[in-house]
C-alpha cells in the first residue's frame, strides 16, 4: 500500500509534496480528533529492499507547530527544534515523523489547544504511530519515540502501551504532574530572580517589579512576570491585585506568592487540560522499552536533580538499558542558556544530537 493510500485509511490525507534530492520530506495533512493539521516525514530514499527505523516526535508543551517553532517576543524564530531532529535524523538514515499538535496548525482554536487533555495526546500520537508503522520505507520492528518536555508523559505511556518499540527517548521531561512542575517553576526560579532584584528581603514591589522586568531573561520567566503584574494607569507594570492579597503593592514572597503556587497549582496546570495520565515518574516499574534521557543543566522548567532521581528509581526497578546525559550550561529545548535565568529556548546544540544519533543507531 502507497503512503498516501495508507494515510487515508489511517488519519485522512490530503495532498503531499517531495523535495526531490537529498533528505526528502513528504509533507500531508492528517485529521486528529475532528481537526485536520499538517505532517511531515522527513527521509533517505533506502537502498532496494530495505527498510529504514522509523522515529515518531511527540511534542511538549504549548502551541507547538509540526516544526516545534519557538518565537520571541517580537515574533522572531527562535528555534525550531522537531525540524532540525528530523533533518539530522533523516540523514543519519531513520525515517522521522512529526505533525502539528492539534488546534496549533496555521489558524487553529486557541482556547481548544488550552483544554487539549493528554489523553488526546496520547491517541493522537497513537494514530501517528501507528502510521509510521505501515510506511512502505519503514521497518514496523524498528520504531522509536521521542518525548519532549510534557510530552515525556504522552510519549512513556505511548512506549508503555507498545513495547515492542525499539526505543524511547525523552528530551528535557518533566516527569512529574504539569501543575506539580508549575508549583515547582514558581519555588525554584521565579521566587529566587524576584528576590534578586526586590527592594525587601520578604517582598517584592512596583520598584522591584521595574528592575526585575528591565533585566535580561528567558522564559518561562518572561511569561511568569506577565501572570503575577497588570499595568497600571501609567502602563507600568505592577503587583497583580488578585495576588496582592492585603493590598500594600508588595508581592510577598511567602504569604502572598508562595500559598497561591502552592493552593491554586496543587491539582490542576492553568490552561494545560487535565492532568489525566499518570506522570513519568509513577511508570518507573512499568517499563521495558530501552530508554535515554537528555537534559540541561540550565534547564528553567525541569530539574536534573528530580530526573536523576526518576533515573535512580528505574536502576532499583531493574530496567537494564537506560542512560541519562547531562549538558552544562545548555537549556530546556537543548539550546546554549548561561543560566535558568537565561534559557532563551535556542536551537538543540551538536553533543546532543551526536549522543542521541549515536544511541538510535546502536539500537536500530
Amino acid at each position: 500500500m502507497t503512503r498516501i493510500a495508507t494515510a487515508l485509511v489511517l488519519l485522512g490525507l490530503a495532498g503531499a509534496c517531495r523535495v526531490p534530492q537529498g533528505v526528502k520530506h513528504d509533507r500531508f495533512d492528517v485529521t486528529l480528533g475532528d481537526v485536520q493539521v499538517r505532517a511531515e516525514l522527513s527521509f533517505k530514499s533506502p537502498p532496494r529492499n530495505q527498510r529504514l527505523p522509523g522515529v515518531l516526535l511527540v511534542h511538549g508543551g504549548g502551541p507547538a507547530d509540526l516544526d516545534h517553532s519557538i518565537r520571541d517576543a517580537a515574533g522572531t524564530l527562535v528555534s525550531a527544534n522537531f525540524k532540525t531532529l528530523a533533518e539530522h535524523l533523516a540523514e543519519a538514515g531513520f525515517a522521522v515523523l512529526r505533525h502539528d499538535k492539534r488546534h496549533a496548525q496555521p489558524g487553529g482554536d486557541a482556547a481548544a489547544l488550552q483544554e487539549l487533555e493528554q489523553s488526546e495526546r496520547l491517541a493522537d500520537a497513537e494514530a501517528m504511530l501507528e502510521f509510521l508503522r505501515r510506511d512502505m520505507i519503514v521497518d514496523p520492528k524498528r520504531l522509536f519515540v521521542i518525548g519532549q518536555g510534557d510530552g515525556a508523559s504522552v510519549a512513556a505511556h505511548l512506549a508503555r502501551r507498545h513495547p515492542e518499540v525499539s526505543g524511547l527517548v525523552l528530551i528535557s521531561p518533566v516527569v512529574s504532574s504539569r501543575a506539580r512542575n508549575l508549583r515547582d517553576q514558581v519555588h525554584r526560579l521565579v521566587l529566587p530572580y524576584l528576590r534578586e532584584h526586590s527592594e525587601r528581603e520578604d517582598a517584592i514591589g512596583a520598584v522591584g517589579l521595574a528592575r526585575a522586568l528591565a533585566a535580561p531573561r528567558g522564559e518561562p520567566l518572561t511569561s511568569w512576570l506577565r501572570e503575577l503584574t497588570e499595568a497600571n494607569d501609567q502602563g507600568a507594570r505592577i503587583p497583580h491585585s488578585a495576588l496582592d492579597l492585603d493590598h500594600d503593592g508588595y508581592l510577598h514572597f511567602e504569604d502572598e506568592l508562595g500559598t497561591w503556587a502552592d493552593e491554586v497549582l496543587r491539582e490542576q496546570a492553568p490552561g494545560l487540560g487535565r492532568d489525566d495520565l499518570a506522570p513519568v515518574q509513577a511508570l518507573a516499574e512499568e517499563w521495558s522499552v530501552p530508554l535515554l534521557i537528555l537534559i540541561g543543566e540550565s534547564d528553567p522548567v525541569t530539574y536534573s536533580t528530580d530526573v536523576r532521581r526518576f533515573h535512580e528509581a528505574l536502576t532499583t526497578a531493574g530496567h537494564v538499558d537506560h542512560s541519562f546525559h547531562r549538558y552544562e550550561r545548555l537549556g530546556h529545548t537543548l539550546g546554549e542558556a548561561p543560566s535558568r535565568f537565561l534559557d532563551p529556548l535556542g536551537p538543540i546544540q551538536s553533543a546532543p544530537l551526536a549522543d542521541l544519533a549515536s544511541w538510535l543507531e546502536e539500537r536500530s
